[in-house]
């Protein structure tokens, strides 16, 4: 992380107090999860409500809802007839999905997808309001490829991870980095979307389609 992490717990405690579910989710998280830090984490999650919160979407797509913080987030903002599909490839995180949902009391809400987003997407319909990529980093031109076309016009998309631990300043990039820098080229020359880049955790894209 860019931020050192007393700046962000400092942050995280001069915000406004999260569901209790969530930190639930993030203890248990900590307990069956490898990577534990794939997770959003409070202050990120705190941008994710607001912005779904301003949107207010009735349809929202996630690829890599992971163990299902940043998805419970973005569904602080659905419509009471909203849906958020998420596409998440590890079927173990299924229950702990699943059982965050209830809690929250959005698990019909809730259109969770276990696979590989590349081929689950083709047989998704849009219009979405409100997207967010936390995936496998070298596939995500092709998951914007097939996400923009769903997207409503004025749609938002987010893209986590753009600043790869501050990697994507390396002049000898590996090729999960690589690949990070050239779709942030990409996505910033592209006439089909507006885009900024914002230094938040470990760097979020947002874009708007056109």
């Amino acid at each position: 992380m860019l931020l050192d992490e007393k700046l962000y717990d400092y942050c995280d405690r001069n915000s406004n107090r999260l569901p209790l579910y969530l930190e639930q989710l993030e203890n248990e998280t900590g307990l069956i999860a490898v990577n534990p830090f794939m997770s959003c984490g409070p202050v990120l999650g705190r941008f994710l409500i607001q912005i779904s919160q301003w949107i207010r979407p009735q349809q929202i797509l996630e690829i890599g809802t992971f163990t299902g913080y940043s998805a419970l987030c973005l569904a602080q903002g659905l419509t009471s007839d909203g849906k958020i599909t998420c596409i998440e490839i590890n079927e173990e995180f299924k229950s702990v999905i699943n059982k965050y949902f209830a809690l929250a009391g959005k698990l019909d809400q809730l259109n969770l997808i276990i696979g590989d987003a590349l081929l689950e997407i083709k047989n998704i319909h849009g219009p979405f309001d409100l997207a967010w990529i936390d995936a496998n980093k070298q596939n995500n031109n092709q998951l914007f490829e097939l996400i923009l076309p769903l997207m409503r016009p004025g749609g938002t998309i987010l893209v986590d991870n753009m600043l790869w631990y501050g990697n994507v300043l390396e002049t000898d990039p590996d090729k999960e980095t690589r690949a990070i820098q050239e779709f942030n080229q990409k996505i910033k020359n592209d006439p089909r979307v507006s885009m900024f880049l914002l230094p938040v955790r470990d760097g979020l894209a947002i874009l708007q389609k056109k």
